[in-house]
């Protein structure tokens, strides 16, 4: 596949595209997208260069509800240099307009600096930057969950939503806003499929606010966390103990791979998640224009 990059691979995240991809190849989910599209409610749009009847370039929109966020970008190496990505990029900007979208936005590995530039020359600005850590299996037993950890209610999502978004760079907030189903826009990568999600909250001695959201994904057996955190940073033991209770509910599910996302600088929760085995592998960065300008 064109867009499979150091991110998917390194994290396992491909297998888990590629099981996706599998699911959306039965008749009944065409049937579904296509129904949407003539209703007028599409989930994505794909752009497509061509050279004769060879794809040489992509570009994906998934359409989120105030934002186009796009996904799969890629050009053959061979065909590279040429402007076909930022065209590509200008195309997916007039579909964003089309469709009345404030905000377009995307991900790229922190070290593909060529994409970055092409990214930036498109008008994409920086919103935010996150570390990516993996393990071949759950972390070891450990200790009970420290008390006060407990399990969000729906009671919780307003404050807590407010709280994380104080802590975000303002556009950030604006394109992909905290919600109760998606606290971070990482989450849109493993919402596919049947997923089964929880999450956890611990009000530390220093007035932080820890959350940890963890899913499992059965057509991969992967667990995946995301720890979050309300400023001041909290103290990495307290965090660690968050991580235990997600943990704990992952391990009736036996995953084979966990990986974990958490924004940057976050040097407790890192510590934290280096305490339970995981091991950072790459990085990321989330990039943001508005589609009018």
């Amino acid at each position: 596949m064109l867009g499979v990059g150091p991110l998917e691979t390194s994290t396992g995240l491909a297998e888990s595209d590629a099981a996706t991809i599998q699911q959306l190849s039965r008749h009944s989910i065409w049937f579904v997208l296509r129904l949407l599209r003539l209703l007028g409610r599409p989930i994505v749009d794909t752009v497509v260069a061509l050279d004769g009847g060879r794809v040489v370039g992509t570009g994906t929109i998934v359409w989120l509800p105030k934002t186009a966020y796009v996904a799969g970008m890629a050009t053959r190496p061979e065909y590279r240099g040429r402007g076909i990505a930022s065209r590509v990029l200008a195309l997916l900007g007039e579909r964003a307009r089309q469709q009345e979208r404030a905000w377009l936005a995307l991900d790229v590995e922190g070290e593909n600096v060529t994409a970055q530039n092409v990214y930036q020359k498109a008008g994409y600005r920086e919103s935010g930057r996150f570390a990516w850590f993996t393990r071949n299996d759950l972390p070891p037993v450990g200790s009970t969950a420290p008390a006060g950890v407990r399990e969000a209610k729906r009671a919780d999502w307003k404050a807590l939503t407010a709280e994380l978004e104080r802590g975000r760079p303002a556009d950030y907030c604006s394109a992909l806003p905290a919600g109760s189903r998606v606290l971070g826009h990482n989450e849109y990568i493993v919402r596919t499929g049947r997923v089964k999600s929880r999450t956890w909250l611990h009000n530390a001695v220093n007035g932080t606010t820890c959350v940890v959201r963890a899913y499992f994904l059965p057509s991969t057996r992967m667990g995946v966390y995301f720890p979050m955190s309300t400023l001041p940073e909290p103290p990495s033991e307290e965090f660690a103990g968050v991580l235990e209770a997600a943990t704990q509910w992952l391990r009736p599910q036996a995953p084979r791979r966990c990986i974990a996302v958490a924004a940057e600088p976050h040097g407790p929760i890192a510590a934290a998640l280096e305490r339970e085995g995981f091991l950072r592998v790459v990085s990321s960065r989330v990039m943001i224009r508005k589609s009018a300008e």
